[in-house]
């Protein structure tokens, strides 16, 4: 594999037609439509997994995709499995393999997407958007420049007894155009270990 694991997922899969990469969580989400099935991070790809197929990565002695959590201690992703080198390398057998972790991520699709708008916040409560006016976010450009890390920080600096994280997930849904509900426990995990991150001053 001598281009870079995104460009060669692909180019892979470029017969599905609908391949799109989204930059998150420092890495990159792969996607067919709306299904979420892969991840990259430090250029090794992860697929997505269940009770079904998490047995195939087992088998040849891969690992969950895990990250630094709070005081340094290893947070596991087991829904994502690491892709093994011998399947990367096979055409046949990685597609084989992708095919496999989509049909993962359609059976574990939550409802449809909540189509949202450049000048609107979909999904968020009065009391919500008025806290995000006074932090100066009135609109989905304007949270995308900051962001829902720092936008939730600021948030629970001014309010530290009322923003609970199901804002920080309410944030995260609009950027990524999904119902709040669509935020999977991974995801949740993942995004308070960015939070963590964020007011120890560190990151990733």
């Amino acid at each position: 594999m001598a281009s870079p694991p995104h460009h060669y997922l692909a180019d892979c899969l470029a017969p599905w037609g609908d391949i799109r990469l989204k930059r998150m969580f420092g890495g990159m989400g792969v996607y067919r439509g709306e299904l979420f099935f892969a991840l990259i991070d430090d250029n090794v790809v992860y697929f997505k997994v269940d009770d079904s197929t998490r047995p195939d990565f087992e088998a040849v002695g891969s690992d969950p995709f895990s990250y630094p959590g709070k005081d340094g201690q290893p947070m596991v992703m087991n829904g994502y499995w690491r892709l093994p080198d011998e399947v990367i390398e096979d055409r046949d057998t990685l597609f084989a393999w992708a095919d496999k972790a989509l049909g993962v991520a359609r059976r574990s699709a939550k409802p449809k997407a909540v189509k949202q708008t450049s000048d609107t916040l979909p999904g968020l409560g009065p009391k919500s958007k008025k806290w995000l006016k006074e932090i100066g976010v009135s609109t989905r450009k304007d949270l995308e420049k900051i962001g829902s890390i720092e936008a939730f920080a600021r948030l629970k600096d001014l309010y530290p007894k009322t923003v609970s994280l199901n804002l920080l997930w309410g944030l995260y849904a609009v950027l990524n155009d999904i119902d709040a509900k669509a935020v999977t426990p991974d995801i949740k995990a993942h995004l308070q270990a960015l939070l963590t991150g964020h007011t120890d001053g560190t990151t990733r």
